[in-house]
């Protein structure tokens, strides 16, 4: 059993929606979810487009990389594919950031969107 900890953010569209259908999403994997609330932040680089983001940390028998497709399939279904990103469209990006004490995506770690739900977490 592994301690997963999860981005979730989404810049477009029912922006809290996104996020809080995300959080359910992972709740049907199975194991043990904590999530932080739900919050709004400022776009990073620059552009007027707020994102609503949460944190979840997720206890499950799942290796990184089975977790991490089931991730980026999550995101494709909720309409996440290349032309969103060129329009700097985000309807959902849901992210593996860490498994317990190891980082694994530094950059997202240090950000502000990640820190304001992980110090909910621990």
């Amino acid at each position: 059993m592994s301690r997963y900890f999860i981005s979730i953010g989404s810049n477009c569209g029912d922006r809290r929606g996104e996020v809080t259908m995300a959080l359910h999403w992972l709740y049907g994997l199975g194991g043990a979810l904590s999530a932080s609330s739900i919050y709004e932040t400022p776009e990073i680089h620059g552009l007027d487009r707020p994102y609503m983001n949460a944190v979840a940390a997720l206890d499950i028998d799942l290796e990184p990389m089975v977790l991490n497709k089931r991730l980026k399939e999550y995101e494709q279904s909720r309409g996440r594919d290349e032309e969103c990103r060129h329009r700097g469209d985000v309807p959902i990006d849901i992210d593996l950031v860490a498994i317990a004490d190891t980082i694994l995506r530094p950059k997202d770690f240090s950000h502000e969107f990640f820190q304001i739900g992980y110090r909910q977490l621990i």
